[in-house]
């Protein structure tokens, strides 16, 4: 198998280390979910119509965890961003109106997540050993 891989360019978005990178569906264009120590998730454009990187931040969701988010994982059309974190938190953010949910469970930091639209549960693993699945429902009488 003959595999070829070039850095098309570098890309500086946070000043602390990028804990995880998911691709978001081709719906949203060339785009991903990065998950910062800096206690934020960020949407970024990967289009190589942008000129740096200020310009490639579509979206950062910030100011709500407690420290660093170790994790990040969207809905399936894109429109809700799951954040799991260090303070043993999930957030659930309404990717265009930046509302969000809080969820505990764990007794030490979460460390990934994970969502399975076919049976509408998100996953999460955590420091404490335990993973955690969570069923969802999104719409009006889920109260998101």
């Amino acid at each position: 198998m003959n595999i070829a891989l070039r850095e098309k360019e570098f890309i500086d978005v946070s000043k602390q280390a990028i804990e995880s990178v998911k691709a978001l569906p081709s719906s949203m264009g060339p785009r991903v979910l990065l998950a910062s120590r800096d206690r934020r998730a960020y949407i970024v454009s990967l289009s190589q119509d942008l000129a740096n990187a200020s310009s490639k931040v579509i979206k950062a969701y910030e100011d709500e965890h407690r420290k660093r988010i170790t994790d990040a994982e969207y809905s399936p059309v894109g429109d809700k961003v799951i954040t799991v974190s260090a303070d043993n938190q999930i957030i659930i953010w309404d990717r265009e109106e930046k509302t969000f949910q809080r969820f505990s469970g764990h007794n030490r930091a979460i460390t990934s997540v994970t969502l399975n639209s076919k049976n509408n549960k998100i996953v999460t693993g955590s420091e404490d050993g335990a993973f955690i699945p969570l069923e969802y429902s999104w719409g009006e009488n889920s109260g998101f």
